[in-house]
């Protein structure tokens, strides 16, 4: 397991199913995730709009949820850049590619 420099969260470096590319998966289950972590392939899936109305409606209008719908809904974690509060420092910039930046004109917060 992994903790975040910044805020010390735990998380898990997952690579996107996809896109092939590596990102930081909050640890603790979202229910209102949009991302599905698949632990032992060390992969991601980002679930679409579709899939997340789908399972809205079969959490909400069925009383027993199909397999697959329940094991999603349970299942649910976000990506650590849209909770972390310090995720503008790891950002490069598009100036130097920097991050943090090192532009002497552009200036943020630590």
């Amino acid at each position: 397991m992994s903790r975040c420099e910044a805020c010390d969260a735990a998380i898990v470096w997952a690579k996107n199913d996809v896109t092939g590319r590596v990102a930081p998966v909050n640890r603790a289950v979202d229910p209102f995730g949009n991302v599905v972590l698949l632990a032992a392939q060390g992969q991601y899936h980002v679930l679409s709009a579709a899939a997340l109305s789908y399972l809205r409606c079969e959490a909400l209008f069925t009383e027993e949820p199909n397999e697959l719908a329940s094991l999603l809904i349970h299942t649910r974690h976000t990506l650590h850049f849209a909770t972390c509060p310090k995720a503008d420092h790891f950002r490069r910039c598009k100036k130097c590619r920097q991050s943090p930046c090192t532009c002497p004109t552009t200036k943020r917060e630590p």
